[in-house]
C-alpha cells in the first residue's frame, strides 16, 4: 500500500487488501470459513488507497466494475485504471470475486474509496466500459497516443506509450501511466526523468505541439532479445513524421514504414521517439561522423545488410577482407546523402565466386572515417 512489505506466518489478512503470493510449485489453498464484511447501500466497505501503488482485494462475493466504484466516489483525482496480472500486466475493468488488482494514488494524500454493494449487470452481459484504450486519430491531430507493446521470451508489456492531448500536462495528468512494482520477471517502458511516487512514466501524454521528442529506455531481467511493436494504421495522410531512434547503434526507423522493431537488450535498450516536421526530424536523427552501425545477420549464410549514416554526402566505400587484409569484395563506392543507409550484400567476392565458410572483416570508410566490424560467413 504505497510501499511493498513482506508479511509472516503471524500476519493478518485485512479486508479490502491485495496479496502477491510467489510459489515455486503449484499448491492449493483452503483459506478455511470466513465472513464477507459488513456492508450496505447506504454504508458501503471503504478502502484507503494510500499515494503510490495499492494492491486492493474485492471486499465482496461478487464482481465489482471499477468504472462504477470510481463513478460513486465522484471520479477523484489521482485515480485512475486498475491493472491486474494474469501472466502479463493488463488493465482491469473489474474487481473479480475472491481476486483484486494494483491501482495507483497520483496524488500526495490518501484517498479514501467507498465501493458500492449494488451488483452491476453489465458484468454479465458483456457491456462494459475500455479503459486505458488508445486514442487512434491521425498524428497531425491534437488528440492522438500510441501503444507500444514489449515481448521479450514469454513476457509481453502492454501498457507503455506515448501521445498528444489538448487538455494533457508536461507533468502528471490522467492520460499517463506507470509502470508498477516488480515481482517476478520483468520487462517495462520507463520514460526519462519522469516519475511518481518513485515509480517512472510508462506511458508519457504532452501537450500538443508541432515538433516533440520522448526519451525512454526498456529495462528487464533478461538478456533475451526484445521485440517492440506498434499500430501505424491510424496514422493518417498528413506531412507528419513519427520516428524511432536507437540511440545505441544511432539508428532510426519511418514508425509509418515499419510496425515493430526486434534489439538485442544487451546492446541496445534506449530510445527516443522525434514527433514533427521533415526538419525537426531530419535534424534530430543526423549525426555528426560516420557511424557504422551493424553486418545482419551475422553469422551469415547468403545474403548481408550493412548499414550506415553520414553526416553529409559524401563518397563511401565498403568492402570485405580476409583476416590476411587481402580484399574479397568492394560492395560499395560512390556517393551518399546524408542520413541512414542500408546496402545489401550477396556473400560473393568480386570475380563472383561464393566465399568460403570463415571469419572476414566488413569495412566501411569515408574521407575522415575508417571503421570496420566483424563478420562470420557460415553457409
Amino acid at each position: 500500500q504505497g510501499s511493498t512489505t513482506e508479511l509472516n506466518g503471524k500476519s493478518t489478512l485485512q479486508v479490502g487488501n491485495g496479496y502477491w503470493l510467489i510459489a515455486s510449485k503449484s499448491a492449493t489453498l483452503d483459506t478455511g470459513p470466513g465472513t464477507t464484511p459488513t456492508a450496505a447501500i447506504w454504508d458501503p466497505f471503504k478502502l484507503t488507497i494510500a499515494p503510490g501503488w495499492n494492491q486492493i482485494g474485492n471486499p465482496y462475493p461478487y464482481d465489482v466494475k471499477w468504472q462504477a466504484i470510481l463513478e460513486w466516489n465522484g471520479s477523484p483525482a489521482g485515480i485512475n485504471l486498475l491493472r491486474t496480472f494474469n501472466g502479463t500486466w493488463q488493465t482491469g475493468t473489474e474487481l473479480e470475486k475472491f481476486s483484486g488488482g494494483f491501482v495507483m494514488n497520483a496524488g500526495s494524500s490518501s484517498v479514501t474509496l467507498e465501493i458500492p454493494t449494488f451488483k452491476d449487470p453489465s458484468i454479465n452481459n458483456g457491456r462494459q466500459g475500455s479503459p486505458g484504450m488508445e486514442v487512434k486519430n491521425p498524428i497531425d491531430n491534437q488528440d492522438w497516443d500510441l501503444t507500444l507493446d514489449l515481448e521479450q521470451g514469454g513476457l509481453i508489456n502492454t501498457l507503455g506509450g506515448l501521445g498528444m492531448h489538448h487538455a494533457a500536462s508536461e507533468g502528471y495528468d490522467p492520460f499517463d501511466d506507470f509502470n508498477l512494482p516488480r515481482f517476478t520477471d520483468f520487462i517495462e517502458l520507463n520514460h526519462l526523468d519522469k516519475e511518481l511516487h518513485h515509480f517512472s512514466y510508462s506511458k508519457d501524454v504532452v501537450p500538443f505541439s508541432e515538433n516533440h521528442t520522448w526519451g525512454f529506455s526498456v529495462e528487464s531481467n533478461s538478456t533475451e532479445s526484445v521485440t517492440m511493436k506498434w499500430d501505424n494504421s491510424f496514422f493518417g495522410e498528413n506531412s507528419k513524421q513519427l520516428v524511432l531512434w536507437d540511440v545505441h547503434l544511432q539508428r532510426g526507423f519511418d514508425m509509418r514504414k515499419i510496425n515493430h522493431y526486434i534489439f538485442n537488450k544487451v546492446s541496445s535498450g534506449h530510445f527516443k521517439i522525434f514527433y514533427g516536421d521533415e526538419n525537426y526530424v531530419k535534424e534530430k536523427t543526423s549525426v555528426e561522423q560516420l557511424v557504422f552501425h551493424e553486418v545482419f545477420p551475422n553469422p551469415a549464410s547468403d545474403r548481408v545488410v550493412i548499414s550506415f549514416s553520414v553526416p553529409a554526402e559524401e563518397q563511401v566505400t565498403i568492402e570485405v577482407i580476409d583476416l590476411l587484409g587481402r580484399k574479397m569484395s568492394t560492395i560499395a563506392d560512390g556517393n551518399f546523402k546524408p542520413g541512414y543507409h542500408e546496402v545489401m550484400w550477396n556473400t560473393l567476392d568480386d570475380s563472383g565466386s561464393t566465399l568460403t565458410n570463415g571469419i572476414y572483416i566488413t569495412r566501411v570508410k569515408s574521407l575522415h572515417s575508417d571503421q570496420q566490424k566483424r563478420l562470420i560467413i557460415n553457409k
